[in-house]
């Protein structure tokens, strides 16, 4: 079984692919898709679409996790809130694209995918030395480490 985890953010999708079982699995590959500067926000969105259609077939992905934004504070500035909504909608085109192509789908924010690893708190990964035998682990960028966190936390 193969998964991919997806960690999105304002200007880029990060993504984690994994091949195996949760209680043995394998990194296949870690990368994010940038941006296309030109484009408008329509176009970007398209294009997000597209290229993870195409990282699907690839990879022949079964399953897919996508680690959601946290719930949003009443306190942020704008430029964060505009940040976050942006992502929210990258977020969703995503979640139809991943139904549209028949994938295994399970999103949420870490919670989720915290419960189905056992994981009590974010410090037990983000700050632990190893995460299922990735290498590197501790200076992994943060994105990667929660796609990781995604894309297993989908295998069976």
């Amino acid at each position: 079984m193969r998964s991919i985890g997806i960690r999105v953010s304002s200007k880029e999708i990060f993504y984690s692919i994994f091949e195996g079982t949760k209680e043995q699995c394998t990194l296949i590959t870690h990368e994010k898709i940038n941006e296309p500067a030109a484009y408008t926000f329509p176009q970007i969105l398209t294009y997000y679409r597209r290229h993870l259609e195409s990282i699907f077939k690839e990879y022949d992905i079964n399953s897919c996790g996508i680690k959601l934004a946290e719930p949003i504070s009443g306190r942020m500035g704008q430029a964060a809130k505009d940040g976050a909504k942006k992502r929210l909608q990258i977020e969703a085109i995503i979640i139809e694209t991943v139904n549209s192509n028949g994938l295994d789908l399970i999103y949420g924010p870490f919670s989720t995918f915290a419960a189905l690893l056992g994981i009590k708190k974010s410090s037990e990964y983000l700050d632990a030395s190893e995460f299922y035998g990735l290498p590197n682990w501790k200076k992994t960028n943060k994105y990667f480490k929660e796609s990781s966190l995604a894309g297993v936390g989908v295998l069976k």
